[in-house]
């Protein structure tokens, strides 16, 4: 599973470029049809258990504002594992806006400074770096709409 930038429309836009059973959900969500993808990803769980370390049902349901489930999802992936280093970069990034949300703000940034020491890269969020981080994250998370 590798990453690839497209433009269209001048609109720069991210797609994951996959082969194998995750591609019917992979390119479900890159069309911006996250209902069917997140469902694509489900059956695919329970058709063969064996593919849950994948398990981008949480990114839909972020983009679907569910950020409740999200929230679940996403922490269920990362204990699982999540086996493509471009979903986990995704993952890591929108669990940490979602801990924001919920104000769990040290779990936030404890996902995040443990993401960038995986990566390579310690030191890179500093402790005193939380407070605009917060700021940033929080502001990458619009409200849940009137249920």
């Amino acid at each position: 599973m590798t990453r690839r930038s497209s433009t269209t429309g001048g609109a720069e836009a991210e797609a994951l470029v996959v082969r194998g059973p995750l591609l019917p959900g992979t390119l479900l969500h890159d069309n911006d049809r996250y209902e069917e993808a997140r469902d694509e990803f489900r059956r695919l769980v329970q058709a063969d258990p064996g593919t849950a370390g994948a398990r981008p049902e949480g990114m839909c349901e972020f983009q679907l504002k569910n950020y409740e489930r999200a929230l679940k999802e996403l922490q269920a992936a990362r204990e699982l594992g999540i086996s493509s280093a471009d979903v986990m970069s995704v993952a890591t990034y929108q669990l940490a806006v979602l801990l924001n949300r919920f104000e769990q703000y040290e779990l936030a940034f404890e996902v995040l400074r443990d993401f960038a020491a995986e990566q390579g890269h310690a030191g890179v969020i500093e402790p005193s770096a939380s407070a605009s981080s917060h700021a940033l994250l929080r502001a990458r998370c619009p409200p849940t709409a009137a249920r």
